[in-house]
Formats: structure tokens, C-alpha cells, sequence
């Protein structure tokens, strides 16, 4: 009877510690499901993080452009700006590259029935030079690109990663 119940007590113990890890680890997939389908459940367009989605990559980071445009300026005012920028309460902001106004361009500002979100028109500065004196632009009326005298003005729009 000793041994028996040495064993009953044994196997009891055991299946609460094995019902007790299935809890937890039950628990610790849910909530990795629960993350994973929170960043997964934004689209191209979502205002979230303090911008515009126009980029989700897989991995479940995002590009997001500002809600609102900087205004016009030369083109060592957006650099500057963008640095100090604290808008919708980030401040990692910077000014995009050729290829991230391009694809903010395709995404959010081309996009069919929806219109234009984001009000993005004219043309906005990239952090992209072509030399000493001029750097891209991206026509957002079109989505022609160009190089323009970095003295003259264009608009910006600065981005953030999440």
C-alpha cells in the first residue's frame, strides 16, 4: 500500500506540473499570436504609430509617412527639420530616400478609388543627391522624379520607421 501510494502521489504531481507548463506555455503562444496579429492587422493607408502606413515589411515593421507636411524649404532645411521633428509625439523621424518617396508615391498617394491619403501633392524633397548642387525630387501630381537646385524650395514630407 506504501508503495502505491508513493507512486499515486508521484504521477499526481507530475501530471499538475505537466498540466501547469501546458498553461503556461498555451499562455506564452497566445500571447505571441496576439502581437504578431496586432502589427499584421494594419494595411497600406492605416494611420498608426503617428503616420501613414505606405510600407509593411515581413518581418512586421513599417514605413510610416507624417501626417502632415513640413511646408516648403531649401534643401538643408528638411535634414535639420526632420532631426528635431517631435510631430505626432515621435522623434525618429528623417527625410526619405528616392526609393522610399517612390514607394510612398505607389502606396499611399496612387491609389486608385481611395484618392490621395495623406493630401500629398507638387513636389517633395529626398534625402538622395545627385552632387554637390542638386538632389531628387518625386512630382507627387505624376510621380515623375527629378533633379532640382537644392536652393529652390520643395515641399517634405518626413517618415519613420516602426
Amino acid at each position: 500500500k506504501i508503495h502505491f501510494s508513493i507512486f499515486l502521489h508521484l504521477k499526481l504531481r507530475s501530471l499538475y506540473t505537466m498540466k501547469n507548463f501546458t498553461q503556461k506555455f498555451i499562455g506564452i503562444l497566445a500571447l505571441v499570436f496576439t502581437m504578431n496579429f496586432t502589427v499584421n492587422s494594419q494595411e497600406i493607408g492605416d494611420v498608426f504609430e503617428g503616420g501613414y502606413i505606405y510600407q509593411i515589411n515581413e518581418d512586421g515593421t513599417c514605413l510610416l509617412a507624417d501626417l502632415e507636411d513640413l511646408g516648403g524649404m531649401n534643401w538643408d532645411g528638411p535634414i535639420d527639420a526632420a532631426a528635431s521633428a517631435t510631430s505626432q509625439g515621435y522623434d525618429d523621424w528623417y527625410l526619405a530616400s528616392l526609393e522610399e518617396l517612390e514607394l510612398m508615391y505607389n502606396t499611399i498617394r496612387n491609389v486608385g478609388l481611395q484618392g490621395n491619403i495623406g493630401g500629398l501633392r507638387e513636389y517633395y524633397w529626398s534625402s538622395s543627391e545627385l552632387d554637390g548642387n542638386f538632389a531628387w525630387d518625386v512630382d507627387f501630381s505624376y510621380g515623375g522624379t527629378g533633379s532640382y537646385d537644392k536652393t529652390n524650395a520643395d515641399r517634405v514630407r518626413i517618415i519613420r520607421t516602426f
